[in-house]
């Protein structure tokens, strides 16, 4: 469904952003002469601009998330970023988080007394755009066909803010027991970063350095853990839990602990017969749920900040990936005993359902190349 277009520095949405930041009318609107089309190639520009206009909402909140400040800040960015900003890429959003560049260090210079987290504007700026995402991807499939016949195969575009992801959690920490071990929360100082993703970027930092020091101190090569990331409900800063099996600290330790990293930021408490399912879908249900519940949570955070709700060890990871290779080995076994042949299935695209209701009987290369642009 076409979108309103931009006006005034607003989305449609009722909420005010710097007019810089605005999706351009080109890639999140109809533009004129296709409103009223109604041949297949109107169609597909208006599935090609709703591609497009996921990007620039990602984009326009990675931007305001990065620069929480007044709007006459966000106009000195705009004249230093005017051209840079045409040919990004949303790869290169991690590099541009690490690596600030000059003109926005001064900028940081300018509101370095600005206390980024007690304010809430810019917090409903990312929030809307992370609502326009979610509409956006409501009514979208996925398209695989067979390598061999070249069937179709149709799937609901699913991102990880949705009550499917629940499903693999479970899976995934199901088989995970914490008989004995510490519960760490690391938590931050905002004033230390200039903006939540430096500060969320900062906590998982610390955490590394901590969990190195924490393989020299007690002499070990590797530390069993699982992490997760939750943020606080007064001013959404962020703070990150860690489930460490088979570790205590004694007085000793602590204080060794505490002398290394502070005491006033990080809290230590033991466990035994610890539901580490439990304890991660606690968090999880906020994130991974309907759309209902999402779009008033704070998932947005996690989106724009591109943070995991919750992280483990390489040992877990091993033995979830070997459940997996187990599963779909039997999978296939029990198909061929049936007599299916084997069907590779490739990745076509992302299309709207009008494209894709009722799907083509054959995908073949000219319905891809019409239908992609």
């Amino acid at each position: 469904m076409p979108k309103k277009e931009c006006n005034n520095g607003t989305w449609g949405l009722g909420t005010h952003v710097p007019h810089s930041f605005c999706i351009p009318a080109s890639s999140h609107t109809t533009p004129n002469g296709i409103a009223g089309k109604s041949t297949i190639q109107g169609d597909i520009e208006r599935s090609i601009k709703a591609r497009k206009s996921r990007h620039w909402l990602h984009r326009a909140a990675f931007d305001i998330a990065i620069n929480p400040a007044q709007e006459s800040h966000y106009t000195i960015l705009d004249k230093n970023y005017s051209k840079s900003r045409r040919g990004f890429r949303l790869d290169r959003e991690k590099e541009r988080a690490r690596k600030i560049s000059r003109d926005q260090q001064s900028l940081y210079d300018l509101i370095s007394p600005f206390k980024w987290w007690e304010d809430g504007a810019h917090k409903k700026q990312i929030k809307a755009c992370f609502v326009e995402y979610l509409v956006d991807i409501e009514d979208k499939g996925l398209l695989l066909r067979s390598l061999v016949s070249h069937k179709p195969i149709v799937k609901d575009y699913a991102v990880r803010f949705s009550s499917k992801r629940l499903k693999k959690t479970r899976w995934q920490l199901g088989g995970i027991k914490l008989d004995f071990g510490t519960h760490l929360v690391l938590t931050v100082d905002p004033k230390r970063s200039h903006n939540i993703v430096e500060s969320v970027k900062g906590l998982r930092a610390e955490w590394n350095d901590l969990r190195r020091w924490l393989q020299r101190y007690f002499g070990v090569k590797t530390i069993s853990y699982i992490e997760v990331l939750e943020f606080g409900k007064k001013h959404d800063l962020p703070h990150l839990h860690i489930l460490m099996a088979r570790v205590f600290f004694e007085a000793d330790d602590l204080k060794a602990l505490y002398k290394w990293r502070g005491e006033q930021r990080i809290r230590v408490t033991r466990i035994r017969d610890f539901n580490a399912l439990g304890y991660v879908l606690k968090y999880a249900t906020k994130v991974y749920n309907d759309f209902d519940v999402v779009k008033d949570s704070q998932a947005y955070l996690y989106w724009v900040t591109d943070a995991k709700v919750y992280g483990m060890s390489r040992d877990h990871y091993k033995s979830i990936h070997s459940r997996e290779v187990a599963m779909v080995a039997f999978g296939w076994f029990m198909r061929m005993a049936e007599g299916e042949e084997y069907e590779g299935y490739e990745y076509v695209g992302i299309f709207d359902w009008y494209v894709l209701d009722p799907p083509p009987t054959v995908v073949t290369d000219e319905w891809v190349d019409l239908h992609i642009g």
